[in-house]
């Protein structure tokens, strides 16, 4: 006499993956992928070829790192981005006693979203250069992925020399949409990867050049 062979959850008295109540539930479908989409986590590097005030936008995060499309024209390889961080270092001038100054602020704001409300500064002394750490305020718009778009997403002031490091996260939404840069390419190779200052402008004619030697 033949006996049935249980499953190890039947023997121990809890129901298969594929009942409910004892009874066999079928599978209608695979299951819904809840978050199709790429995401990568990483570090830049940007060198201040000139003394800079200004403000940085989604647009210009999103414009640093490109596909050529054609010679003259570039797409963003990513669709979306957000700030985890920005770490800036402010050289000190070695023929002169001025201190050098260098400070950051979230100030993007719109519908239910503002900046962090503060302004992150420090001062050169001696040899010892200015350093400022900063993170958005987890309700800001910095924190949260953002689109192409001029809104700012800091504002950023920084002497000569200064090395400024921005942590982003970025995401691809897969949905075939090209976003082109803002400012034209010159004799890009089609298919290649590029990078250009955090300013959004192209290597030729930027303040805050990528530090690759890969950058158009």
């Amino acid at each position: 006499m033949s006996r049935r062979r249980s499953s190890k959850n039947s023997l121990r008295g809890k129901p298969s993956r594929n009942q409910k109540d004892g009874v066999m539930v079928h599978i209608t479908h695979p299951p819904a992928i809840k978050n199709y989409s790429i995401q990568h986590n990483c570090r830049l590097r940007f060198l201040c070829l000139t003394v800079f005030n200004g403000e940085i936008s989604f647009q210009n995060l999103l414009d640093s790192i490109f596909v050529a499309a054609t010679a003259i024209q570039g797409n963003n390889l990513f669709t979306g981005v957000k700030i985890r961080f920005v770490e800036v270092w402010s050289n000190p001038s070695p023929v002169s006693v001025v201190p050098n100054t260098c400070s950051l602020s979230f100030n993007g704001a719109g519908t239910g979203y503002t900046g962090d409300n503060r302004l992150h500064e420090d001062i050169s002394m001696g040899s010892q250069p200015a350093h400022i750490f900063c993170k958005p305020d987890r309700k800001s718009l910095a924190a949260n992925f953002q689109v192409s778009s001029a809104n700012g997403a800091f504002l950023l002031t920084c002497p000569v020399g200064s090395v400024i490091d921005v942590g982003l996260t970025f995401s691809q939404n897969l949905q075939g949409l090209a976003v082109a840069e803002q400012n034209a390419c010159v004799g890009a190779t089609v298919g290649a990867v590029y990078m250009r200052g955090l300013d959004g402008v192209a290597v030729a004619a930027t303040k805050l050049i990528a530090a690759i030697p890969n950058s158009l």
